[in-house]
């Protein structure tokens, strides 16, 4: 079994620096290859357009390479992990009040994705995506749009 994950993603960093979240787009088992890059529909959205200017963060592209095993993750790696495990094992998503993902495997294990507001539509996207044969899968990215949207409206940005 592969235990090392890599990829390359979109970071929404806050005005603190912190990392907020990332989304890897095509995270793949293994090492990196020599000389992968982004490709380039990932580098174009990096930057401070004007609606991440307005959120007071800006857009990274990073890599990441974790080892699955590991004890203990980086905000970078928390979510090309439960990712790059999941999509193919996954049997069920539910969206928290909280506005937590919630992903359950096959294997009865259960993990929590928390993602900032700026990645929500991104993670609904990726759930259509990559589980868009289950059942919940639809609900779940649509009301976590929502989820989205109502605090956005809420915070008057």
């Amino acid at each position: 079994m592969e235990t090392t994950a890599w990829g390359h993603g979109l970071a929404t960093i806050g005005a603190d620096g912190r990392t907020l979240d990332t989304w890897y787009p095509a995270p793949a088992l293994g090492t990196t290859p020599d000389g992968a890059e982004a490709n380039t529909d990932l580098t174009a959205l990096a930057g401070a357009d004007d609606c991440a200017t307005a959120r007071g963060v800006r857009l990274e592209i990073v890599h990441c390479e974790i080892d699955l095993t590991a004890e203990g993750i980086t905000q970078r790696s928390a979510w090309s992990r439960p990712v790059t495990i999941a999509w193919k094992d996954v049997r069920d998503v539910k969206l928290a009040l909280s506005g937590e993902v919630l992903v359950y495997s096959r294997r009865g294990t259960k993990v929590r994705v928390s993602v900032h507001l700026d990645g929500m539509s991104t993670l609904a996207d990726a759930l259509e995506a990559h589980l868009g044969h289950l059942k919940s899968t639809a609900s779940v990215a649509k009301r976590a749009r929502e989820y989205r949207d109502k605090v956005i409206r809420s915070a008057g940005v």
